[in-house]
Parts: C-alpha cells; structure tokens; sequence
C-alpha cells in the first residue's frame, strides 16, 4: 500500500496513470468514432478540457488503445515542446508521426486558434496545421480550454470530445 506521502518515483505508473483522469463511457464513444482504431475516416478531434491533465490523460487513453505511441507538441511558442524547436515543421511533425505510427497531439490549440485579431502569419499556420491534420493518415489531437479555438476548429471539420460534461 502506498501512502500519499510516498516519493512519486516510488509509485508504479499504473497508480499515476489510473489517477490522472476520468473519461466516461459516452466519451470514450465518442473518441473511438473520431480518431479509433478502427475510425473511418479519421476526423481530427479536438479535447475541449478543464484541467491540464484531462486532454493528455485522453491522449495518453486512445495512443493506449490504439497500441501506440504519442507524440506531443505545444502550439505555444513559449512552452519547450513547441513544434517549431529545432527547426521542425509541421509538415516533419506529421512525417514523423506517420514514419512512427503515433498518435500526434498538440496541447495549446487557444494560441493558435480562434484568436480575435490573428497575424497573417498566425492565420496560415493554423490553415497549414488544418490540411495537413485532414490529410494525415493517424489519428491527430488538439487540446483547447477557450470556446473560440474549440469553435475554430469544430468550423474546421474536426471532431469535438468535451472533457467538462
């Protein structure tokens, strides 16, 4: 038995992962439709979330069921694992996850998505990151908590899992 006071290392990952997150049955559903094993098509979906850990519990969940692994980038700049570090594109990004067989998923959608006065820099990206996440051939994740980036997207064709129900 572990006690709450245990170092985190300490816990087999199984605790922490059992911990992190809920997903219902209905939203289990719904992601299986959209972005399954066995989706025909694949729709982009994109994790309208509450907390941090909601979306990438979720991600973590369907990467599970589909029996592979994940890929996780930021759309924000400023976070570490922003997709443009080292020079990648998300043109790479999308070959990488194809050539790896991962599910691919972006956190921060809110910086990139649904922004009231978007740059045209901003507004090619985001159609960029669009096409290239209708054509790609795996299953494509994107974390949003504003309405506006959730609502950019949904116009967009993709598929809507909302954590807050």
């Amino acid at each position: 038995m572990f006690s709450p006071s245990a170092e985190p290392s300490a816990m087999p990952e199984e605790f922490f992962y059992w911990q992190e997150g809920y997903i219902s049955p209905q939203q289990q559903r719904t992601l299986m439709e959209y972005a399954g094993p066995n989706a025909r098509p694949m729709v982009p979906t994109a994790i309208k979330r509450t907390s941090e850990q909601d979306a990438g519990y979720v991600a973590k969940w369907l990467a599970d069921n589909r029996k592979q692994e994940l890929l996780t980038f930021s759309l924000d700049p400023k976070k570490s694992n922003y997709y443009g570090q080292a020079e990648k594109t998300l043109d790479m990004i999308f070959q990488q996850a194809e050539k790896e067989n991962a599910v691919l998923y972006f956190d921060d959608a809110d910086a990139l998505f649904g922004l009231p006065s978007a740059s045209a820099q901003q507004k090619e990206a985001a159609k960029a990151l669009i096409q290239l996440a209708k054509k790609a051939k795996g299953a494509v994740l994107f974390q949003c908590v504003k309405d506006d980036a959730w609502y950019a997207l949904a116009e967009a064709g993709f598929g809507i899992l909302d954590m807050k129900l």
